[in-house]
């Protein structure tokens, strides 16, 4: 029992090393790396505060790699945003059967996930997250439809 306890601990003992040299190289750590490393170390060096720049990017990463997915599917393009004032200026558009949908993605976002994407003239139709949430909740309905599914 004790050598078992042991070689646990020396598992997670290397774990952590890992975790904290990609915290440190990358800034950001994979789901159970950020576990181990909250566990382990209480919160004291990476506190997992809502809102935090780690959190934000994470689900950036997350949310751009469903955009990329999205974009091989439906008709997309990117485009400039010269109207707005948010910090990413570089809109990925993506053409559903019920309506555009439209997100600012960062430029390395756009350099790594998007690549396939040509640059063309914004068409911006003036929708707003809420429409976009309804366009996503009604094209998720159809195609759910032809599969006999429900959302």
């Amino acid at each position: 029992m004790v050598a078992k306890k042991r070689r646990l601990k020396r598992i997670l003992a290397r774990w952590e090393h890992e975790a904290l040299q990609l915290w440190d190289e990358h800034k950001r750590t994979s789901p159970v790396h950020y576990w181990l490393f909250q566990t382990k170390h209480h919160y004291k060096k990476m506190p997992p505060v809502a809102g935090s720049d780690w959190e934000r990017g994470f689900l950036f990463d997350q949310r751009d790699d469903l955009l990329s997915l999205l974009s091989l599917y439906y008709p997309s393009h990117l485009c400039k945003d010269t109207i707005s004032i948010c910090e990413y200026k570089t809109v990925v558009c993506i053409h559903l059967p019920v309506g555009q949908i439209a997100f600012h993605v960062s430029e390395e976002s756009a350099r790594k996930r998007f690549s396939h994407l040509a640059m063309e003239e914004s068409d911006w139709d003036g929708s707003t997250r809420l429409t976009r949430s309804v366009r996503i909740r009604e094209e998720a309905e159809l195609t759910l439809d032809q599969f006999g599914g429900k959302v």
